[in-house]
């Protein structure tokens, strides 16, 4: 009982001492507050005409940077597929072409061979 009683006690002292800092405040802030906007008002505008054509400028480049990697991305991306073709698929495919073809044509000697000319 003594703790809810010590916790209305200093709930009731806070509310006492916030509402007159609160007037405070207001009477003082709010036209401090007015003053600084009418003040930054010309900032506002520079930063504006200044700022937003840089922010376009920023944006657009990071776009062309992040097509340019997402592009570089996918050219690496199917080398790296056609690579994997090539050792898996075809270069197995042409070494059993290869023996087959050498156990195939028997005892032929090179000269009966057709060559391209070496």
């Amino acid at each position: 009982m003594g703790t809810l009683l010590k916790l209305a006690l200093y709930g009731i002292l806070g509310i006492a001492l916030a509402i007159p800092a609160a007037v405070l405040l207001l009477v003082l802030g709010v036209p401090i507050v007015a003053a600084l906007s009418i003040l930054a008002i010309p900032v506002v505008a520079v930063l504006a005409i200044v700022g937003l054509p840089v922010l376009i400028v920023v944006a657009l480049g990071a776009a062309v940077i992040g097509v340019t990697f997402a592009l570089l991305g996918l050219a690496i991306s199917l080398g790296v597929a056609l690579l994997k073709l090539v050792l898996f698929v075809a270069l197995p495919l042409f070494a059993i072409g290869w023996v087959f073809t050498r156990f195939v044509s028997g005892d032929r000697s090179r000269r009966e061979r057709v060559t391209a000319g070496w």
